[in-house]
């Protein structure tokens, strides 16, 4: 087979698609400066202060973290980091580990992508939190 047959073939529609993860972001991207949680406790966010006793969060303190991140500007730029991290701990744009656990199973089984995702979860902490 000659080299232009061979590489006509790369491309071919029986090979699967390459998929690169994205890279990890920054620990403080420049969008943080924006967060309306900036400044804030992070007990709110995070449980208590030490990670070896991080509690079990209350159906109470996910809906007050949620509150603040449904009006946050960057709310979309912090659950894409979040994913893109794999953060296990804390809330982030409104998610727990749990709702990242099952977006990123999602995503990692091809059946959505991240932006979908983002914008799906997004719009629901938006429109279930004014």
């Amino acid at each position: 087979m000659t080299q232009l047959a061979l590489r006509s073939m790369e491309g071919s529609p029986t090979e699967p698609p390459e998929v690169t993860a994205p890279k990890r972001v920054s620990f403080y991207p420049e969008w943080m400066d924006q967060a309306s949680c900036g400044g804030m406790e992070d007990t709110l966010f995070f449980g208590a202060s030490d990670p070896d006793k991080r509690p079990q969060y209350t159906l109470t303190d996910i809906k007050a973290a949620r509150k603040i991140c449904a009006s946050c500007p960057v709310t979309r730029l912090c659950l894409e980091t979040s994913l893109i991290n794999k953060d296990e701990f804390g809330v982030f744009a409104g998610s727990t580990r749990t709702n990242r656990a099952k977006i990123l199973k999602r995503i990692e089984s091809g059946s959505t992508t991240l932006q979908d995702e983002v914008t799906e979860f997004v719009t629901w902490i938006k429109e279930g939190f004014r």
